[in-house]
């Protein structure tokens, strides 16, 4: 279970399984380079639904509904589309960083030497995380999306959201005890 969405209250942490971290991508030649930049702006959300208390956090740090910042469902296969036609200027998508995620990232911004999407850092995460206690501040390693050229070029702060394997806090501790040692094999 992710950490941001459904009530915990009736569960007991087993462990934790990875790790989603927050990206906000912007295409080549983009100008936005900072949260202030997405000011009046339209954000694609990959899994829209799934990350309203994340935006809602991020939107209360920055007072983007002051500065008119539309946050607009967006599914991965439009993502590309909707970037080129201007219909977003940036790509909020929540991933673990892993091969498989990345790819998909990768694909909607096409490899160039010359031009290169940037990353927008989450600079109050801290904040963020200190308010909304299900997120933490994290800094995504210099080159993670893309090795050559590097993206990003330097580690850039942002957000993760942990996903947990969980069990009714009714079950007794052999119970849990048995999910633990299965999820360690």
């Amino acid at each position: 279970m992710r950490a941001d969405v459904g009530d915990l209250s009736a569960a007991r942490t087993v462990a934790v399984m990875t790790h989603a971290v927050v990206l906000i991508a912007v295409p080549p030649g983009s100008t936005v380079d900072s949260m202030d930049g997405l000011k009046g702006k339209t954000v694609g959300v990959i899994a829209g639904s799934v990350n309203q208390k994340l935006i809602a956090a991020i939107v209360k740090a920055y007072d983007l509904d002051q500065a008119k910042t539309i946050f607009r469902d967006i599914s991965p296969n439009d993502a590309l589309q909707a970037l080129r036609s201007k219909q977003i200027h940036a790509l909020l998508a929540v991933m673990p960083i892993s091969e498989k995620y990345l790819g998909v990232l990768r694909d909607v911004f096409p490899r160039s030497q010359k031009m290169k999407p940037g990353l927008v850092p989450i600079d109050l995460a801290g904040a963020i995380a200190a308010a909304a206690r299900a997120y933490e501040s994290y800094d995504l390693p210099k080159g993670t999306i893309r090795g050559s050229p590097a993206i990003p070029d330097e580690d850039t702060t942002t957000l993760r959201v942990p996903f947990y394997l969980v069990a009714n806090k009714r079950l007794g501790d052999s119970a849990s005890l048995c999910a633990r040692t299965a999820s360690n094999r």
